[in-house]
């Protein structure tokens, strides 16, 4: 199936990655076809054609909060943490920037809870990193 120009352009930013060297590649080339799925899904369709609702930017900002909380919450004292892979902060900020605070109980994914679900079940793993 064919991709529109404008999807292109979008998805050069992973296409550049797919051919260098290095663990970006082999970690890219393994998770391709979610990356690419995502790109397709309705709600990022909104956000590349900047239709995207504030509502429901900011849930998807809530949603990024609690997957990147509960990753930097679990690496934080592992030898690889690196601090400048953190995103908690700076969605903080966003949501903020947003007005976050117009959505005080954002609707729970079931996408986010069963990422958040996988990660609990890796907890064991931690010495492998």
């Amino acid at each position: 199936r064919g991709i529109s120009p404008r999807r292109r352009k979008t998805m050069s930013k992973y296409g550049s990655l797919r051919s260098s060297d290095g663990h970006c590649r082999f970690f890219l080339q393994q998770t391709m076809d979610c990356h690419d799925s995502t790109m397709e899904h309705p709600f990022m369709q909104s956000i590349y054609d900047l239709k995207v609702t504030e509502i429901a930017y900011i849930h998807y900002l809530h949603g990024l909060l609690r997957i990147f909380a509960a990753l930097e919450g679990r690496c934080k004292d592992l030898a690889t943490a690196d601090e400048r892979l953190e995103r908690a902060q700076a969605i903080k900020a966003d949501l903020a920037s947003w007005g976050g605070n117009k959505v005080s109980h954002p609707p729970a994914s079931p996408a986010t809870d069963e990422y958040l679900l996988n990660l609990e079940a890796a907890d064991g793993w931690k010495d492998l990193l």
